[in-house]
This record gives structure tokens, C-alpha cells and sequence, in this order.
């Protein structure tokens, strides 16, 4: 018998299988990055139909079989698509989705990333950003993903952001400032992953 493993996630995408099943791909706080299949979701009495979209936190329920994980059960926690209000804030956030996917690797916890989206996820939804105050934030908390995720070289330019982990009044204004040198080294950061 397997043993039902809990844990926070974010829902990066969702995946139709057949007729009534859906393969999830989840940012989990305690098992880092995983597909898990939710078997009967798309059939119209499933109570986790709303609760597994796209851009969502949820508790999960999680059993890894012999094929791969498998999720017995989801709680809603909150929908950063819906909670956002503007469409700017949407796309910033389904952007950093987009990055997690494609430069996160293996099933490894990685706790201190996945707290830090969350939180700044949720600045993102809850404050009113201008829409190139949304794009400071947005440099900030792709630098800090691929710093977190090993991506990043020590340079003199962000090294006012290695020691950051909050978007203060100071960061938000060294952003501001330094934006057109930032951008280039986060762009040359994500070439350099090779993923």
C-alpha cells in the first residue's frame, strides 16, 4: 500500500487525457516539481474540477504508485487568475509559470522558492501596480527564481538584489533605476541554463 503524501501547490498547467482525466503539473513546496494524474476531473459531479485550474494554490493529496504520482484529493486555496485584477498581473504571473516549467528540474523540495512565489504572487495580485511597477516586480521575482534555482553569477550590477529576498521601497527603486542592465543579464542567465 502507498502512503498519501500532503503538500501545497501551485497547478503550472493542466493537461486533458482522455475523456474524463487530466495530467497536472504541479510546483509542490515539499516535493518540488511534479506530473501527477487526477483520474474522473473533467466529468460534470467532480468536486476538484474547479478547484485544479491552471494558476491556482491548492492543498494536494498525492500517492506515488508504480506509474507515478497520483492525486486523490485537492483543496482550494486561492486563484491568482481570478484574484488579480488586471490583465497585466495575470500575464506577469503566467509568464514566471511559464519559466518555473522550463527551468525547474526534478521531483527536489525547494521550500524557499516555493514561499517566496507564493508571497510575491500574492503582492503581485493584491497591490495596485501600475503596469511598469508590475514589470519591476516581475525582473525582481524572475532574478531571485533563478538565483534561488543556481542560475545566477555574483556581478557587480545585481549584487544589490543577491542579498534582497523582500521587494522593499529600495529594491523596487534599484530596479527601477538599473532595469535596462538587469533585463540583459536575466536574459543571458536563462540562455546560459540551456533549457
Amino acid at each position: 500500500m502507498y502512503s498519501k503524501l500532503s503538500t501545497q501547490a501551485i497547478v503550472l498547467k493542466v493537461d486533458d487525457v482522455g475523456e474524463r482525466d487530466v495530467l497536472l503539473s504541479l510546483f509542490t513546496r515539499e516535493f518540488g516539481f511534479v506530473y501527477a494524474k487526477a483520474t474522473g476531473v473533467r466529468t460534470q459531479s467532480s468536486r476538484l474540477r474547479f478547484t485544479l485550474q491552471s494558476m491556482t494554490l491548492c492543498f494536494v493529496s498525492l500517492v506515488h504508485g508504480k506509474t507515478g504520482w497520483i492525486l486523490t484529493n485537492a483543496s482550494f486555496v486561492k486563484s491568482y487568475y481570478f484574484d488579480c485584477e488586471s490583465f497585466e498581473q495575470r500575464q506577469t504571473i503566467s509568464k514566471i509559470i511559464s519559466l518555473i516549467k522550463r527551468l525547474y528540474i526534478g521531483e527536489e523540495a525547494h521550500l524557499d522558492l516555493f514561499d517566496f512565489l507564493k508571497s510575491h504572487f500574492d503582492m503581485l495580485c493584491f497591490e495596485n501596480f501600475t503596469i511598469e511597477q508590475a514589470k519591476h516586480l516581475e525582473i525582481f521575482i524572475v532574478f531571485k527564481m533563478l538565483e534561488k534555482l543556481g542560475y545566477v553569477e555574483n556581478s557587480e550590477i545585481v549584487k544589490p538584489l543577491l542579498k534582497a529576498d523582500e521587494y522593499t521601497v529600495k529594491i523596487k527603486e534599484y530596479v527601477k533605476e538599473f532595469q535596462k542592465q538587469i533585463t540583459p543579464f536575466i536574459n543571458s542567465a536563462i540562455r546560459a541554463s540551456g533549457l
